[in-house]
């Protein structure tokens, strides 16, 4: 009829045809045409139902039917849609599995990829006839899916995926290919999936297929029968834990396959037996084993939990597993030394008591050796001060000392200072708060400790200005970590007394000064700080940083400004690692074996500003044999930032990075190092038993076959849709326009109308 309608022009240029609608109405054109429909029905039905004759009423209810389909095939315009089409092959893809669980052993003899790819090279004359019927591409998976020539699926492949995940790859098969034109997919695969946090949703990319018909035939490699393996599933620990503090590892270890057995799980650290437990594997189940210790070293240590293999454990590999804990100090311990008490050193060893990170050893003068004494020694409740057990026997294990408006005049403490000033230059804290017995006051010009303060100590007069004054911050100070707690310029500032005769020296920092008082350097300096040696010092020449407490509280604080500031102050003392002018930063401690790693270098001056142009020197090695993997010298940009990129070495191992700063005349500065470690850092050989469940689940979704492997024979299922057709050119001729349309719905109305009359129904 079609062809007989449109003659020649159907034969030369056109040789399909579909029909369609021209007009397609949008939603509340369709609302208002079902409303009027159903109106224009009942109205209809009701004005015939005095009718007698039911045949008669049906008739005419019909013919009026009739002409409201006409109206609404006119206003949806239809149409015949000549087309020329074109047939060409359906696309397909062979997705192969080369994750690192297709290297277990089949029950044949070979692995699971060794009999993949034999299947593949006993078969080539079948991948030769699907070229025939398809547009065929191939892609092995692991992660990620990786496109390969056909040819290749024959060929050995490396298998070192973290994740095997199949939603990704059946996802990516697609890519590149409309999802319209593809008949399926193959997927060869032992069905294990573990795929990583970033995977897509198996389910999803399912209904996908299944709504596009794209059929996936899937194809298990491996035997059902049970794999004999002991593996350790999961370590569960913190990744930090506080020296001479007890710390709790737990090991989760599978057991498939294996009789119930005895084993013993040990714990090392650096290859160092730190425990070991003995426990008992079910025959299919999970034992969770329990590590207790205490770590007695500070450090960033590489831990490892084993179980030795059974003697037909089918992988060794998931046997051990290594992890990173920051060893970190438990407490910093503080020696805090005042020579009287008064506010503010009330309100210091408030803080520092109340503060569940410091180990607080405080002494506060209230008898001096010269005090008139009329009792025995053992009678008094004061005892002496411990200045022999404090500063020589006991020095080296504080990590902050504290000098509160002290003077050690009066207690045999002269010989000693020589002890504080070697404790700094060799790495300790020094925190001094002035007051009437601090600095010149105190005796300490021209002493060993004048040699480890951010200040000179010079003849003045007066040696102390008791006027209240407000605190002005420096630059550097706006800058510097200590000085945060001001960054809000509301805060109070307001302070009472200054010590004189204090001119800064070269290399300190003055964080904060006095707004009126001068010297002959400058402004006279409130707080500076200065890195003697490999120690820091804090020097303050004031001593009613109390106040800061209480004009926090008058503008409705709770004192924050005062815990901020000494918060702060303590942390940079005791080189809190977020506060080194050089820091390193890994986005992970355990590195994938062979893959790109990223580290981000920070360097900040001595004010810590960013520091643009800074040369640091970077050497990576393996720690174990100290073979150097990656070593250059980078700039830092405009932000003080660098960043370094290499590849982890292929074997497993603990790396370590050396970073060191180099001054402008390329002499070494400060150091870094930063341990990480290469290992398996997926869960691809946790469980080594295949899940053909999963792979069956794949192929009835979208409306394929499962086989396994070894009854697969020499054919592939097939798709029925081995041929697409896709349309050239088309040309829509109307319908809805022609006369004889017009002719049959004036027909309807006048045959209605003809009808009525002649039965004399109005």
């Amino acid at each position: 009829m079609i062809e007989w309608w449109f003659g020649k022009e159907w034969a030369g240029e056109f040789n399909h045809w579909t029909f369609v609608w021209l007009n397609r109405p949008a939603m509340i054109e369709w609302v208002l045409a079902v409303l009027v429909a159903v109106a224009f029905v009942v109205l209809s039905w009701m004005s015939m139902r005095r009718l007698a004759v039911r045949p008669l009423r049906w008739t005419l209810l019909g013919l009026r039917i009739l002409f409201l389909l006409g109206i609404v095939a006119l206003w949806w315009q239809p149409a015949i849609q000549l087309q020329k089409v074109v047939y060409k092959k359906s696309h397909a893809a062979v997705v192969a599995d080369q994750s690192r669980s297709m290297s277990l052993k089949a029950g044949n003899g070979r692995t699971r990829a060794e009999s993949l790819r034999n299947w593949f090279d006993e078969n080539a004359n079948i991948v030769t006839g699907l070229k025939e019927r398809h547009h065929l591409r191939a892609f092995r998976f692991d992660e990620v899916p990786h496109a390969v020539p056909v040819a290749d699926l024959a060929e050995k492949a490396p298998d070192r995926g973290r994740f095997t995940n199949l939603a990704d790859a059946l996802e990516g098969a697609l890519e590149g290919v409309n999802e319209d034109e593809t008949a399926g997919m193959w997927l060869f695969s032992d069905g294990v999936a573990n795929p990583s946090e970033e995977a897509a949703d198996l389910d999803v990319v399912l209904e996908k297929l299944k709504s596009h018909g794209v059929i996936v035939h899937t194809i298990g490699v491996g035997g059902e029968g049970a794999v004999a393996d002991i593996a350790i599933r999961d370590v569960r620990y913190d990744g930090f834990a506080f020296v001479h503090n007890k710390l709790t590892i737990e090991a989760s270890i599978s057991s498939r396959g294996i009789p119930e057995r005895p084993v013993q799980v040990s714990l090392s650290r650096e290859g160092q037996p730190v425990a070991t437990q003995q426990a008992v594997l079910p025959a299919e189940g999970t034992a969770v084993v329990s590590f207790t210790f205490t770590p007695t070293r500070v450090g960033r240590f590489v831990y490892s939990v084993e179980v030795p293999p059974a003697p037909d454990d089918a992988i060794a590999a998931n046997n051990r597993r290594d992890f990173i804990i920051d060893v970190i100090r438990d407490k910093i311990r503080v020696l805090h030394v005042c020579g009287h008490p008064d506010y503010d050193e009330m309100f210091l060893r408030r803080y520092l008591k109340n503060n569940p990170n410091v180990d607080l050893i405080s002494f506060f003068i209230l008898r001096t050796n010269s005090d008139l004494q009329l009792v025995s020694e053992r009678e008094l409740s004061l005892i002496p001060f411990p200045t022999d057990e404090l500063f020589d026997k006991q020095l080296h294990t504080f990590d902050l000392i504290v000098f509160q408006n002290f003077t050690y005049r009066g207690y045999q403490m002269r010989q000693y200072l020589s002890n504080i000033r070697r404790y700094v230059l060799e790495g300790g804290a020094f925190l001094v708060v002035g007051g009437d017995l601090s600095y010149s006051l105190g005796g300490y010009g021209g002493t060993e400790i004048e040699d480890i303060l951010p200040f000179d100590i010079v003849t003045a007069s007066p040696e102390f200005d008791a006027a209240p004054f407000t605190l002005a911050l420096t630059e550097a100070g706006r800058r510097h970590p200590v000085m945060q707690a001001f960054a809000d310029t509301d805060k109070p500032r307001d302070l009472l007394g200054l010590n004189l005769g204090l001119i800064p020296r070269p290399g300190s920092l003055v964080l904060a000064e006095h707004p009126t008082r001068r010297t002959a350097a400058g402004a006279a300096p409130v707080a500076a700080v200065i890195e003697p040696g490999k120690g820091r010092v804090l020097a303050l020449s004031v001593d009613s940083t109390w106040r800061w407490h209480f004009g926090d509280v008058a503008q409705g604080g709770e004192g924050a400004l005062y815990n901020g500031f000494y918060g702060n102050a303590l942390r940079w003392l005791i080189r809190d690692p977020e506060l080194r002018h050089l820091s390193v930063r890994s986005d992970r401690d355990t590195l994938p074996p062979g893959e790109k790693a990223r580290l981000d270098l920070r360097v900040t001056d001595e004010a810590f500003k960013p520091k643009p142009g800074a040369q640091v020197a970077v050497r990576i090695s393996r720690r174990d044999d100290g073979l150097r993997l990656h070593e250059e010298t980078l700039r830092t940009d405009d932000d003080g930032v660098a960043v370094v990129g290499f590849d982890a070495p292929e074997e497993a191992g603990p790396l370590m990075v050396e970073l060191e700063q180099l001054r402008s005349d390329g002499t070494p500065g400060e150091k870094q190092t930063l341990l990480l470690f290469v290992g398996d850092t997926g869960k691809e050989l946790d469980d080594v038993q295949v899940d053909f469940a999963r792979l069956r689940n794949i192929a009835e979704t979208t409306g394929g076959l499962f086989t396994p492997l070894d009854q697969l024979g020499g054919e592939l299922p097939a798709f029925e849709r081995q041929q697409v057709m896709r349309v050239g050119k088309k040309r829509d001729v109307p319908l809805w326009d022609h006369a004889g349309v017009l002719v049959l719905l004036v027909l309807l109305i006048v045959v209605e109308w003809w009808w009525r009359k002649r039965r004399r129904l109005n």
